[in-house]
């Protein structure tokens, strides 16, 4: 591959939690990838290493959040809720979290370049099952700000096996992206559909800047496919429901068309 300069890049990113906009941020993201090797020796050739064989690998993603809110620090710490006195957040109550499982109430992550448009999927890392266990540190100084420096972890997906994704997701690949046609109740209908889909990860988006999701639909967040029909599916916030096929995600409301695109992750 012949070397090109615009491959050189430069910038910071936006962080969308379960589809949110975390706001800004002071000290740069860091996402990282380990991976774990078991190297294989035997004695006739002492401690040399004959072979060497990947054991496992890990995603994380260091954020320091410069919005120091509530609503952040709840997304910040798994399984809390905040109280509300009407309509103002009035504090959120934390407590050991003992028994919380981080898979069960994981989100999607993506880190979103400031230099793409927002409909621009092309520089993308997504991480679809992610967590942070609530390992939150933050300083009262004269001179800095306060910053939420959190750590996300990756979880790979159990059917999959899929750890992260970076790149645009919503290519044209046979059964893998569908062109939303028209949209009715909790149901969306294009082509490409199979019954294998469900339970699969899904996410959406828009394709140009002229599109807009559905009432109640984010891009960037995680949905799980429910078969319904050969040409049906509906989509759910919870890998559970999805087998049920119970509680499925409106998509009815204005900009739902045929700019958009369904997207299985795997």
């Amino acid at each position: 591959m012949a070397s090109d300069t615009r491959n050189v890049k430069l910038g910071v990113c936006k962080v969308f939690y379960d589809g949110n906009d975390l706001g800004y941020t002071q000290g740069g993201v860091e996402f990282s990838v380990n991976t774990m090797t078991h190297k294989v020796n035997v004695d006739q050739f002492g401690k040399t290493t004959i072979n060497e064989t990947i054991i496992g690998r890990e995603c994380t993603i260091k954020t320091p959040f410069a919005e120091t809110t509530l609503q952040n620090m709840q997304a910040l710490l798994p399984n809390l809720s905040l109280t509300l006195e009407g309509s103002l957040i009035q504090r959120l109550g934390v407590d050991t979290g003992i028994g919380v499982s981080l898979l069960e109430t994981a989100k999607m992550l993506t880190l979103h370049p400031i230099n793409k448009k927002d409909w621009d999927f092309s520089d993308e890392v997504i991480v679809p099952i992610t967590n942070t266990p609530g390992q939150l540190t933050f300083a009262y100084d004269l001179e800095k700000e306060r910053i939420f420096n959190t750590e996300f972890i990756g979880y790979p997906d159990p059917a999959s096996g899929a750890l992260f994704y970076a790149g645009n997701p919503f290519t044209d690949a046979p059964n893998k992206t569908f062109t939303i046609t028209t949209a009715t109740g909790s149901v969306v209908t294009g082509t490409g559909f199979t019954a294998g889909m469900t339970g699969k990860m899904a996410m959406l988006g828009v394709i140009d800047s002229s599109s807009v999701l559905g009432a109640g639909l984010l891009p960037r967040k995680l949905y799980y496919v429910k078969f319904v029909s050969a040409t049906t599916v509906s989509l759910h916030n919870s890998y559970l429901d999805a087998i049920a096929g119970t509680g499925a995600v409106a998509i009815t409301g204005a900009g739902t068309g045929t700019g958009q695109r369904l997207t299985v992750l795997n």
